[in-house]
């Protein structure tokens, strides 16, 4: 079952995004729990929205942004801030699940895009067939600052 997220759910959004960042080369950034929660929280508020899959506990999320496209403020676009299932949930129905929710969701608030990232092929092949466009590839070097 997809749900949106309430503030009881926080403590579930920073063990997800806690294993969600382990998987990532961010490493040298730092994981801190408290800037999750701020986050969730204001995407909880309105900023946003993060939908949680249950089984029935979390055990996958999405989080989405929605804000003017950057060369054309008439249009609205909403960008994934992280996405992610349990492993032993991935075989399930929970990421597509998800998805397809964070789609809905755009659409209904008038979006004219939903954008995703992706870390592995397997992402890629999903948003392969479910029509997305290849926008662009990200790339990112650790500057050192502290």
């Amino acid at each position: 079952m997809i749900t949106e997220a309430t503030h009881e759910d926080i403590p579930a959004i920073v063990r997800m995004a806690r294993a969600f960042f382990d998987t990532t080369p961010y490493g040298f950034l730092g994981f801190d729990p408290m800037s999750v929660e701020n986050v969730a929280r204001f995407l909880i508020g309105g900023g946003g929205v993060v939908f949680i899959y249950r089984n029935p506990d979390p055990v996958g999320m999405i989080a989405l942004a929605c804000s003017p496209f950057f060369c054309n403020s008439s249009r609205l676009m909403v960008e994934e801030c992280m996405w992610w299932v349990d492993p032993e949930h991935r075989r399930s129905t929970a990421g597509l699940g998800l998805l397809k929710k964070a789609e809905k969701w755009s659409a209904e608030r008038g979006a004219s895009g939903l954008v995703m990232a992706s870390i592995n092929e397997s992402a890629n092949s999903i948003y392969d067939k479910m029509g997305y466009l290849r926008s662009d590839q990200r790339f990112m070097k650790p500057l050192g600052v502290q």
